[in-house]
C-alpha cells in the first residue's frame, strides 16, 4: 500500500505536479499516508471473504469441543443426575440379562417344536390326554 502511494506520489514530482491524493490531503488537512486507494478495497475485501471461509468451519468446530466439554463437567458436577446415570445402566444390565434369558427361551421352545413334529404322533396324543385330564379333574372339584 505504501509503495503503490508512492510510485504514484513519485511520478507525479517527476511530471512536476503533486499527485491527486496528495492534494486531497492536503486540501482536507490529512496526512497523505492516511487516505486509501481505491484499488486495495477489492483486494481487502477478497481476502476478508477468503479467511471468514476459511476459518468458519474452524471455529464452530472448536466452539462444539468446547461447548462439549462444559456440558460434559456440568453432568460430572450434580449428583441427582449422577444418581440417575446409574440407575440407567442397571435398568440397561438388567434389560440386557432379560433379553439373554427370553432368547434362551425362545430357543428352548423351538427345539421342543421342532421334536413334536418330528416324532408326529405320540406327543400329540399324550398332550391331548393330559389336557383332558386335567379338565376332569378340575369339574370333579367343582
Amino acid at each position: 500500500m505504501l509503495l503503490f502511494r508512492f510510485r504514484r506520489a513519485r511520478k507525479a514530482s517527476v511530471a512536476g505536479e503533486p499527485a491527486a491524493s496528495d492534494r486531497a490531503a492536503s486540501d482536507a488537512g490529512e496526512d497523505p499516508l492516511s487516505a486509501m486507494p481505491e484499488e486495495l478495497i477489492p483486494i481487502v475485501l477478497f481476502i476478508s471473504i477468503a479467511a471468514v471461509a476459511i476459518f468458519r468451519p474452524l471455529t464452530t468446530r472448536i466452539g462444539r469441543v468446547i461447548e462439549q466439554s462444559q456440558a460434559k463437567k456440568h453432568l460430572g458436577q450434580d449428583p441427582q443426575i449422577q444418581r440417575i446415570m446409574q440407575l440407567m445402566e442397571r435398568l440397561v444390565d438388567r434389560m440386557d440379562r432379560l433379553e439373554d434369558r427370553v432368547d434362551f427361551t425362545e430357543r428352548v421352545l423351538e427345539r421342543q417344536r421342532m421334536q413334536a413334529q418330528l416324532s408326529d404322533g405320540p406327543a400329540r396324543g399324550e398332550a391331548g390326554e393330559i389336557r383332558a385330564e386335567g379338565r376332569g379333574r378340575r369339574e370333579e372339584s367343582s
